[in-house]
């Protein structure tokens, strides 16, 4: 997802990335019965791991 200049200096998304991230999105949005118990599950085990 590289941004491109215009001629006026701003900086300007593709359409390819906002549709990537519309889609991202919209599946970052599940709420399958699945996806609850992970989190359930993650939570008992201290959540998200910490980066390096």
């Amino acid at each position: 997802m590289k941004p491109t200049k215009s001629e006026s200096g701003s900086i300007k998304y593709t359409k390819l990335s906002n549709a990537a991230k519309l889609l991202g999105a919209k599946g970052g949005q599940s709420k399958s019965p699945e996806k609850k118990l992970a989190s359930r599950t993650n939570g008992k085990l201290g959540g998200k791991p910490k980066g390096k």
